[in-house]
């Protein structure tokens, strides 16, 4: 067998002498793909996803022209997940709705449709609300796990595929929050 490391990841995974060419790369791409993510649990030590953040939805609110909260939405963001600067929709938030506020380096997780990429909240001088098209998730303590890591995590091509396995919906396909709170992390 052949060891293959992956940087920066404390996991070996080892293939048959017959995927050594670098021709079978596409071979290579396959069989990382399609690993199981209980394969992981023997190698390191794993915790879910909810043990180490809080998740909720995001929150529908009507546009409100005349308030400063930015409404973020995915159309406010490119396809690598990069915000738009452009006009973006304003809401008034009602006190009960303040736990949806946004702070800094809460993670928006694009829950619906084909690209359920993982994203850090803006940095503005406004305060911002995500819509319910992304999921938010929040760090317990920020201090021993850093965003960006869950972010690279949840937008491993790993993790996408096994997250578009477990999706709901035919034309519009969705990540629910319960999928997302039982997922494995190292």
């Amino acid at each position: 067998c052949y060891g293959f490391h992956i940087p920066s990841f404390p996991l070996h995974i080892y293939y048959p002498k017959q995927y050594k060419n670098k021709k079978d790369y596409s071979t290579w791409e396959y069989i990382l793909l399609n690993i199981n993510h209980y394969t992981f649990y023997f190698i390191t030590n794993m915790i879910q996803l909810k043990d180490i953040v809080t998740i909720q939805t995001g929150v529908y609110i009507k546009p409100s022209p005349n308030s400063e909260t930015l409404y973020l939405q995915l159309s406010d963001f490119d396809k690598d997940g990069n915000f738009i600067d452009r006009i973006v929709t304003y809401v008034s938030i009602p006190e009960k709705n303040n736990k949806h506020l946004l702070s800094s380096k809460d993670l928006l997780f694009a829950a619906k449709g084909n690209k359920n990429i993982c994203i850090i909240a803006p940095e503005t001088n406004k305060t911002c609300v995500a819509s319910p098209s992304f999921i938010v998730i929040r760090i317990k303590d920020k201090e021993k796990i850093l965003p960006e890591y869950v972010a690279w995590y949840l937008n491993s091509p790993i993790i996408q595929n096994l997250l578009a396995n477990h999706a709901l919906g035919s034309a519009i396909k969705s990540i629910t929050k319960n999928v997302l709170e039982d997922l494995e992390i190292p």
